[in-house]
């Protein structure tokens, strides 16, 4: 689970696993653009007074308590233990994030922690922990970043003459400091101009079947398409008009390890020594070799359907009506949606959910008398074909024509999301009822 917890600077905890069978426990987290995966098995830390700490807060399932709270104590008793060796590895502002080609070249370290050996010149064992660099630096791409060679992909990029290339090391990562746990999704472009950003991740698997695929790769082949139809002179303009358009491809000269010659032998003497952070630079004369994201046009002030402003503003607004809205803007989208469904081969959102349905509001009238009259514009966002897991649509249409209109219709319809978030803003359904999807839409 992704945490924050606040040392002399902020550490972003994304992932963690304990085992109480084996007594060990996993935890991967980033100081100053640095990664890091702490392993720790119980044998080796036996008799310490830190291991009394570390397996109250490691294995607590069986027992009662906030589960957060009790993760985020078990957080602060690993890197709480560690923070000199972090500290002398990484010092406050040796490294930071910057461009996305900072996040592609991300300097990993594997940490174990280990009982240290007793003194020479003392009888009694130690009880102290030593932390082991067991492998780093290398350098990796961070929060799941996959770049994909460009050679096998399983689809043909257009010619830079359509879609422009561009590096990634010319695009400068915004609003990470809103929210430390978000992947890189806004940069600024060299012209100065603002972005959305759709990278490429590693495959996942896909339960309950065990599947393996990678949702990424089909939603940038989704955009690709789309690309394609905005190309097309013929296509609908009022139905491109609600899709972001495509504008670059986002390339990367990085391999997993840029940094093959400095390892752990290359590391001075001690411990945890300090080592270079600097990355490689790239050869200028080298043609880009892997595909890593995806750029399409930003829109200002733009905010989810879910966001609680738009619901404030949608029921406090005394025109349009609240269901008048909410019909305007299921017709807009699925018009759009049936434009993209009549391509050969059909273009499907396959994710549509209160959460991938854009807005931007803009008022009626200049005059401040009539700014209480609001229009919503919705845009649709996150198109992810291979989505399995959608609430919002039942799992075996999933990738289908039908999946896209059970997303509208769990929205937007008599049923649907939508409508309950409005009698609870009214106080005609309880703030603590959640919405379901209660029966087979369609």
């Amino acid at each position: 689970m992704s945490t924050i917890r606040h040392f002399d600077i902020p550490h972003i905890v994304r992932f963690g696993r304990q085992s109480d069978e084996k007594r060990e426990t996993w935890m991967l987290f980033y100081r100053a653009a640095t990664c890091f995966e702490v392993t720790i098995h119980g044998a080796n830390i036996a008799n310490t007074p830190f291991e009394a700490a570390w397996s109250r807060t490691a294995f607590y399932k069986s027992t009662p308590g906030n589960f957060v709270q009790k993760w985020n104590d078990f957080c602060d008793c690993v890197i709480g233990e560690i923070l000199p060796t972090l500290q002398e590895l990484v010092p406050v502002g040796v490294r930071s994030w910057n461009t996305l080609e900072d996040y592609i070249q991300t300097a990993n370290y594997k940490l174990s922690l280990h009982k240290a050996p007793a003194s020479s010149d003392s009888d009694s064992n130690s009880n102290q922990i030593k932390v082991h660099i067991d492998e780093g630096p290398t350098f990796k791409p961070a929060f799941e970043i996959h770049p994909e060679p460009i050679s096998t992909l399983p689809f043909d990029l257009p010619p830079p003459s359509s879609l422009p290339q561009i590096p990634a090391s010319t695009l400068q990562v915004l609003n990470h400091h809103k929210d430390l746990r978000q992947r890189p999704y806004k940069v600024r472009l060299p012209d100065a101009g603002v972005a959305y950003l759709i990278t490429t991740n590693g495959p996942v698997k896909s339960m309950p079947a065990g599947t393996i695929n990678n949702p990424s790769l089909a939603t940038i082949q989704t955009q690709l398409n789309l690309h394609r139809l905005f190309e097309n002179p013929e296509t609908p303009r009022e139905a491109l008009s609600r899709i972001p358009k495509p504008l670059a491809i986002v390339t990367t000269d990085s391999t997993e390890d840029i940094h093959p010659n400095i390892t752990r032998d290359s590391l001075s003497s001690t411990e945890h020594a300090p080592s270079p952070l600097a990355p490689a630079p790239a050869s200028a004369s080298t043609p880009p070799t892997h595909l890593t994201a995806l750029l399409t046009t930003y829109l200002p002030r733009a905010k989810p359907l879910s966001d609680p402003t738009f619901l404030s503003t949608l029921t406090t607004s005394p025109s349009p009506s609240p269901d008048l809205t909410r019909h305007t803007l299921s017709h807009t989208l699925k018009t759009t949606i049936s434009t993209l469904h009549t391509q050969d081969p059909p273009i499907i959102h396959g994710n549509i959910n209160p959460y991938t349905i854009m807005l931007t509001v803009s008022d009626s009238d200049s005059d401040s008398a009539s700014r209480s009259e609001s229009t919503f514009h919705p845009y649709l966002v996150g198109f992810s074909p291979d989505v399995a897991n959608n609430l919002f649509i039942d799992p075996s249409a999933a990738g289908t024509k039908e999946a896209d209109m059970q997303g509208l219709e769990s929205t937007f319809g008599e049923s649907g999301w939508l409508v309950h978030e409005i009698k609870k803003a009214k106080g005609q359904v309880s703030m603590d009822q959640r919405w379901e999807k209660t029966a087979k839409i369609g």
